[in-house]
């Protein structure tokens, strides 16, 4: 079987131009002088003040919020400097430059995608797959958020994994350990992932030293950041936004008992709360995570601006503003467990979604057991996409924070993972096909 070549540049870079061309209804024109850059507020703010503060240049805000915090005190580096780059070239149009930077990352990861899976498919098909699992991203493009920098570092992570199953080598496993540690500078709820690294080594007798050696060796990008922050801020953390997370059930399962134990700040906030009653309904918000999961930030949104009106008027830093909201949050989750629990397992129940993924492993029954196809490179790397996917919906489950662009990438990782594993099955069952017929 002659072995595909390489793609060339040139290939890339039209492809590259066919999913921008796919997703012209959503972007800005490259064209127009006057585009103006996709944020979320106050999130691309921060991320583009830590990029302007990695540079030393002077931040100008996109955003229309301006009470929020730093965003080199609350934000991980990852992102940041990704955009730096991107910043430094962008002259006067920052919307440009985020195009052109997030389309220069595609094809640095399709790249390492094409060179990684070369034993297993021509490098077209490759190419063809990886633009269709991208289409339904490209909505994060020219947004200044982090979605598709996960999603790219997702996509080279598949590839990694593939690698080193087939070739266990110390470039391979390094490999695996820059990108999941980069991946939880990126996006810190992605860390859980480190602790998965020896499991990739599952099988064999001689590997699980490389693992852990791996896993250690990614721990020290996330722990150089916590060292970093417990030394500046005094706490121990890759993000003090952590704290935040379980404020956001107070949208949906209610308002905190009383009686349970809570800060005098967190009191007030839930008197506050308590006065100005919240116009979505515990039983109304349950429905939303299954058809407009957004629609819940309608209420949280409310409970927001309560907070920050108290932040404002009792003159709290913002590290005492977040431990308030984790306060209350965790005092909210205490008042109502049943709640909590049932909003928690809708969350999860979103994986049902995912279960046609692995159809590949488990309905092309031609050329081996469904072990040994898990066992085989991409079969594994398929699985472990899916265990990412799945523990990374848990995890956001459990803080209620029920929104699609959280879920997104590693969902639409694990559809290219799930993709190339059927394509490559039957491009292999079609050349055995036709040496057989010679």
């Amino acid at each position: 079987m002659h072995r595909p070549r390489y793609i060339s540049i040139s290939n890339l870079v039209l492809l590259a131009l066919i999913i921008l061309s796919c997703a012209a209804f959503r972007l800005p024109t490259l064209l127009d002088g006057n585009s103006v850059v996709s944020t979320l507020d106050p999130d691309s703010d921060q991320y583009l003040q830590f990029a302007n503060h990695l540079l030393g240049r002077q931040h100008v805000q996109v955003g229309a919020i301006t009470a929020y915090p730093e965003g080199s005190v609350v934000r991980t580096p990852g992102y940041p400097i990704l955009l730096a780059p991107i910043i430094t070239l962008s002259g006067a149009n920052l919307a440009n430059a985020i195009i052109l930077g997030h389309l220069f990352y595609w094809l640095l990861a399709v790249a390492f995608l094409i060179r990684s899976l070369r034993r297993d498919l021509p490098a077209k098909f490759v190419a063809i797959l990886a633009i269709l699992a991208t289409l339904p991203m490209t909505h994060y493009l020219h947004m200044l958020v982090t979605e598709w920098s996960t999603f790219l570092l997702l996509l080279m992570i598949y590839a990694a994994i593939v690698r080193v199953r087939r070739e266990p080598t110390k470039a391979s496993w390094l490999t695996i350990s820059l990108g999941f540690g980069f991946l939880s500078l990126v996006r810190p709820d992605y860390a859980f992932a480190i602790a998965l690294i020896p499991l990739l080594a599952v099988g064999t007798t001689k590997r699980w030293r490389q693992g852990l050696t791996a896993c250690l060796l990614a721990l020290t990008l996330p722990l150089s950041w916590c060292v970093y922050n417990n030394f500046r801020l005094s706490e121990f953390t890759l993000s003090p936004l952590g704290k935040v997370g379980f404020f956001a059930v107070s949208s949906s399962i209610g308002t905190p008992d009383l009686s349970h134990p809570i800060s005098s700040g967190a009191l007030e906030l839930a008197n506050s709360i308590n006065n100005q009653a919240v116009s979505i309904s515990w039983q109304d918000s349950i429905k939303l995570i299954w058809f407009d999961a957004s629609a819940q930030f309608g209420a949280f949104g409310q409970v927001d601006k309560i907070a920050h009106e108290i932040r404002v008027r009792e003159s709290l830093s913002w590290l005492e503003f977040f431990s308030i909201l984790g306060d209350y949050g965790r005092t909210v989750i205490r008042s109502h467990p049943g709640r909590y629990l049932l909003f928690s397992v809708c969350g999860i129940m979103t994986l049902i979604w995912s279960i046609p993924l692995i159809l590949p492993l488990v309905s092309w029954s031609t050329g081996g057991s469904f072990l040994q196809r898990a066992k085989s490179p991409l079969g594994f790397a398929l699985v472990a996409m899916l265990a990412i996917h799945g523990l990374h919906t848990i995890l956001i489950s459990l803080i209620n924070i029920q929104h699609l662009r959280y879920y997104a990438p590693s969902f639409f990782a694990c559809c290219l993972a799930s993709a190339v594993l059927w394509v490559s099955l039957h491009w292999i069952q079609a050349k055995r096909e036709v040496a057989s017929s010679c």
